[in-house]
């Protein structure tokens, strides 16, 4: 007597467990860095927390065909809407979890911005951060979530170390009289005197950390005003850029 099992082939991905899909030996060896929105799908697979690349909305098709399945997601990145950098690496037999490619992470990170601004007030939104640099087409004005009280001045310059909390910036970006601006959550600021002009305050990926982790790094300043930053080499020797004004101090 022949004996015929039938199996359903919906959701086939599903028939492999999750110590297969993880294996160490079905990942390439080949790594890969960009920037996710953090998500957590509940409406399409029930997938949980995936890793969503479309990070402009230019894309009109499947949301989750920008999405990817992170082999793991340390807890205090698990919020909806997070920017993350992470570095990966493919799975080398296309293996997917409800539907949806998975990757081993490598290193994963909060993606942080650093930027110059000018603070002001608008009576029907409250405190707003305007972009204070001359040669950018597009830019920034936010909104601070937690702007420090010793930073609620009208007209003051600061930088700020942020990460962006909202996926698509007219999405979710708060209006104010004729502007739009993004929410963001600041995790590090302070207040400045004189203007730069350059685009070099901005930086991306950047993160504020204690002296002690690099105790040979040096700040140059020209009356209180950053100057540029330093590498101290040698007990009476710092280097730095070039062109730097000469009234610069340690």
């Amino acid at each position: 007597m022949l004996l015929l099992a039938v199996v359903s082939c919906e959701n086939s991905n599903e028939l492999f467990d999750d110590r297969d899909i993880f294996a160490e030996e079905f990942f390439s060896e080949d790594i890969f860095t960009r920037d996710f929105f953090v998500r957590y799908d509940i409406f399409y697979n029930n997938c949980g927390w995936v890793l969503d690349g479309n990070l402009t909305l230019s894309y009109a098709g499947s949301p989750q065909s920008w999405w990817i399945k992170p082999t793991y997601l340390p807890k205090e990145l698990q919020k909806c809407g997070r920017l993350v950098n992470v570095t990966y690496r493919t799975h080398t037999m296309g293996g997917r979890k409800c539907n949806i490619p998975v990757v081993k992470i490598v290193a994963i990170k909060e993606a942080v911005f650093t930027s110059r601004f000018i603070v002001r007030k608008f009576d029907d939104c409250g405190w707003l951060l305007f972009e204070d640099l001359e040669d950018v087409d597009n830019l920034l004005v936010v909104k601070p979530i937690n702007l420090p009280e010793d930073y609620q001045k009208e007209n003051i310059r600061v930088i700020a170390t942020f990460h962006q909390r909202w996926h698509g910036y007219l999405t979710n970006a708060v209006p104010c009289e004729d502007v739009y601006a993004a929410p963001i959550y600041i995790t590090h600021i302070v207040e400045v005197s004189e203007k730069i002009s350059s685009t070099q305050t901005r930086i991306t990926g950047g993160f504020p950390i204690n002296i002690t982790v690099a105790p040979w790094q040096v700040l140059l300043s020209r009356n209180g005003d950053l100057c540029c930053g330093g590498s101290i080499i040698a007990p009476n020797f710092i280097l730095t850029a070039p062109s730097l004004p000469r009234d610069c101090i340690v």
